[in-house]
């Protein structure tokens, strides 16, 4: 990215904030592999060794 780590943590900062909590959790999630996000704001995420699930 950056070559100036306080523009790198600043746009993390940013794209945690305009993500949310729970896409940003996903994210962090090393089983998780792909993150959906269906027309109705409904999140599904595919996990491995459990498939795609719907997050609650």
């Amino acid at each position: 990215m950056s070559t100036h780590p306080e523009t790198d943590h600043r746009r993390h900062a940013m794209l945690r904030t305009a993500l949310g909590p729970a896409i940003t959790e996903a994210l962090a999630d090393p089983l998780v592999i792909e993150v959906m996000v269906n027309p109705d704001g409904a999140l599904r995420l595919d996990r491995l060794g459990d498939g795609r699930v719907d997050t609650d």
